[in-house]
């Protein structure tokens, strides 16, 4: 229901051949919300999505979409995604990581300043310790790293936190151990 109340709002608003993907469709709070994202070729354009909310009745309740439909594709690809995770590598210091070929994906990154799609690779980089992962996007026409940031999005650590703590007087010397109500 969502999805056709999405593609006859875009054709009102001119938007006739609008391809969207459901990304994810939750319950919350009595109520629908639905995510889809614009798709090129099959291919996701980043930054796109058509997101609505409906009653529990089905009634559309708010609605919003962003959308690169008139713009054109810059340039065809012309990297693969071996290549485009070199170039990553490379720009980073860390030109012997391995690309995680099942963690990336090609994509469409809309530029402002050119009003157009650049084709790109999603890129995840692996070094040998779990500690060593990179992720970034890499032009897939020229190359060119566009964005690039650290690949631990997060991680499970336990322990307890140690440092300096005085006992009650104030003459008395420092010391080292673990504080009681401080864990990680």
């Amino acid at each position: 229901q969502s999805h056709a109340f999405l593609l006859q709002t875009a054709a009102q608003l001119g938007e006739t051949e609008l391809d969207l993907e459901l990304v994810c469709a939750r319950w919350v709070l009595k109520k629908w919300k639905v995510l889809y994202q614009e798709m090129r070729n099959g291919k996701p354009v980043l930054g796109s999505r058509a997101d609505i909310t409906l009653n529990n009745r089905g009634e559309v309740m708010r609605w919003g979409m962003r959308t690169y439909r008139a713009w054109n594709v810059l340039s065809p690809a012309t990297f693969s995604q071996s290549q485009a995770g070199r170039m990553l590598g490379s720009k980073i210091g860390h030109p012997d990581w391995s690309v995680d070929e099942n963690g990336g994906f090609a994509a469409f990154f809309p530029d402002e300043a050119l009003r157009g799609l650049r084709p790109v690779w999603w890129i995840r980089l692996a070094g040998q310790s779990p500690h060593e992962r990179w992720e970034g996007i890499v032009d897939a026409a020229t190359g060119e790293v566009l964005l690039d940031w650290s690949g631990i999005q997060n991680d499970e650590v336990t322990g307890t936190i140690e440092g300096e703590f005085w006992y009650p007087y104030s003459s008395s010397p420092t010391d080292t151990g673990a504080f009681t109500r401080e864990t990680i």
